[in-house]
């Protein structure tokens, strides 16, 4: 029932709303598209399921962040290593996702792609700037105003200097507030020794649930999870992705 509330009131803003761009609105799809998902591959007999996934992964996407597909694929990666075994489900999975890279990677799908969509009146921002090849444009903008301060911080701080709550804020200008990365901030606010050790803990106890714990609360954990990583650290990801790329 929940990721049918989500899907159809964020639904109801789009189809009220003017602008081309929400962060929010693609955030909130991804969960829906999440919860969906889990319930396709932890059900038996609900195809319906992938297909209202789909849609909102879809529409999260092209009208909100594009962090939201990995969020997306890395429930999907997580999902595999924690119920270790090859279903037809999985299998299909893996075969769309492999076409919707080849569709990803091809200027003139995501050309026709966004033509069409504009053609119905409808105009997406992120869709643009796939279709324009300059998708980590706007990203690199904004990072190179941030990260290049904080690491300056970071670098003359000892491991026991903290800055408190809200510390990354007191070093940035008030376009650009924020760290935009859970690391810095937990580094930041905590201190680098023990803002580390928290962050380790976190990924222990996360690595060890997706392992060991096959229950719901398992299950609900790597929802959760998924959707969070992405949305906490992918600015970070999307900085290293295209230097590393270029």
């Amino acid at each position: 029932m929940i990721p049918y509330i989500i899907f159809f009131l964020n639904l109801g803003t789009l189809i009220n709303r003017s602008a081309e761009y929400a962060m929010d609105f693609g955030y909130q799809m991804e969960m829906a598209a999440i919860l969906f998902l889990a319930q396709y591959l932890d059900e038996k007999q609900k195809p319906h399921k992938l297909i209202f996934s789909f849609v909102a992964i879809f529409l999260g996407v092209i009208y909100g962040a594009r962090a939201t597909i990995l969020g997306y694929v890395i429930f999907i990666a997580l999902y595999m290593i924690w119920k270790n075994q090859m279903t037809l489900k999985k299998g299909f999975l893996i075969c769309v996702g492999i076409i919707g890279v080849i569709l990803y990677n091809s200027r003139t799908f995501m050309i026709f792609l966004y033509n069409y969509i504009s053609s119905m009146g409808l105009h997406s921002r992120t869709l643009y700037l796939i279709a324009s090849g300059d998708v980590l444009a706007a990203d690199t903008a904004r990072q190179e105003r941030i990260w290049p301060v904080l690491n300056e911080v970071l670098k003359n701080s000892s491991i026991f200097k903290l800055y408190g709550a809200y510390g990354d804020r007191y070093f940035l200008n008030a376009h650009y507030p924020y760290a935009h990365s859970i690391i810095y901030e937990m580094l930041i606010t905590f201190g680098k020794l023990l803002g580390g050790i928290i962050l380790i803990c976190i990924f222990i106890n996360f690595i060890t649930i997706i392992l060991k714990d096959k229950t719901k609360g398992g299950l609900m954990t790597l929802i959760f999870g998924s959707f969070s990583i992405c949305r906490l650290m992918i600015s970070r990801f999307l900085v290293h992705f295209q230097s590393a790329d270029l």
